[in-house]
This record gives structure tokens, C-alpha cells and sequence, in this order.
């Protein structure tokens, strides 16, 4: 947001048409060129038609609820420090945010690119996900820094790994090499700026 305003003071002459939505409608945004530039995780490799600019990374957290499931910590050091294998959720299912016309994509996401093994169960938005957490329905998949918005009475954040190795989400601003203008190169710069 702070990039949108810092843009808008220094060129208020130039109008900006924001959208939102999935990794999905975004990519199709862009490469129908409809959008001059994504700010999105990296779901797919780098393509050299659009310019790639690296903005910052989080680690993966699993949320989850405070009364569900733990274990004995001696039976579970990684639980005990705050951390989880991917393999020790394997029997609780993962509670993934997308429409309808997503859910396939993001399922297929997390279990190729993430090597997530949980089953996957949609919420339609943040407070659906939140209350299946709350109720030990399955847990939540955040960015380190999301996880702050979670009451510490309901859900406790476990930073995931995957064979020992944290999972991280990778944040970039991608713009067609085709489209790369002034205004364009100083909005993604502002836009890094913020991640400074």
C-alpha cells in the first residue's frame, strides 16, 4: 500500500488500476496483458519474456490450534521448539484459501511445489480458515509475518520444514519485458523499497 502512495505522490498525473486475487488470475492478467505488473509468490519457474525482480522472502508457517493435537514433547522435539516436518502433519489436513475455480490449481501447488502430503480442505476466506482451524479441522498454511494476525489462544504458529530445510515463499514483482517502461520500472522500485 505504501508503494501505491508513494507512486501516486510522485506521479499524480498517472492513473493506477489495482486488482486482487489468486496467483492464478494474476498470472492470467499479466500474459493477457491486462496488467502491467504483478506483485506475486513464485509459483511457476522464471520466465525470460517477463522481467523477474526479486522482493523479499518468508518462511512457511503451519498454524495450529492451541487445544488440537499436540503431542508429548518428548516424543516430538520439533514440536517442543516450535517447528514441524511436513511429514508429522501428514494426517491432519491443510486449510488452503481459494475460489472455487482455484482449488485444483492450489492443491496441486502445495502438494508438487511445497511437497505438502496433508490432505487439502477450501475455506472461501481468511475467517473461514481461521474458525476450521480453531476447531481442529486441519491447520493453516501462512507467511511467517500472517501468522501475527492469529489470536495466540486459538493457534500456535509451527515453522515448516521439509526434510529439516524451512519452507519458503519467494515474492517478486514480474512485468512483461515487452511492457517495461519508465513507469512501470519506477513503480517495481518503489515496490522493492518496501521490502528494504
Amino acid at each position: 500500500m505504501q508503494a501505491v502512495a508513494a507512486f501516486s505522490r510522485r506521479f499524480p498525473r498517472i492513473g493506477l488500476d489495482i486488482s486482487g486475487g489468486s496467483h492464478g488470475r494474476l498470472y492470467q492478467l499479466l500474459t493477457g496483458g491486462q496488467a502491467d505488473l504483478v506483485f506475486s509468490d513464485q509459483r511457476r519457474d522464471l520466465s525470460r519474456n517477463f522481467v523477474n525482480l526479486y522482493l523479499t522472502s518468508s518462511r512457511l508457517v503451519a498454524v495450529v490450534a492451541r487445544q488440537g493435537r499436540q503431542r508429548d514433547s518428548r516424543q516430538s522435539p520439533q514440536r517442543a521448539t516450535g517447528s514441524a516436518d511436513v511429514r508429522e502433519l501428514a494426517d491432519l489436513p491443510v486449510i488452503l484459501l481459494a475460489s472455487d475455480d482455484q482449488r485444483s490449481a492450489e492443491e496441486d501447488f502445495h502438494h508438487s511445489a511445497l511437497g505438502l502430503t496433508s490432505r487439502c480442505i477450501f475455506a472461501s476466506s481468511r475467517e473461514e480458515a481461521q474458525l476450521l482451524m480453531a476447531a481442529n479441522q486441519g491447520y493453516l498454511l501462512m507467511d511467517e509475518g500472517e501468522s501475527a494476525q492469529v489470536d495466540p489462544q486459538v493457534g500456535r504458529a509451527l515453522a515448516l520444514t521439509r526434510q529439516g530445510e524451512p519452507l519458503v515463499r519467494k515474492y517478486y514483482a514480474f512485468w512483461s519485458r515487452d511492457n517495461s517502461g519508465y513507469y512501470v520500472e519506477a513503480f517495481a522500485q518503489l515496490l522493492k523499497s518496501q521490502f528494504q
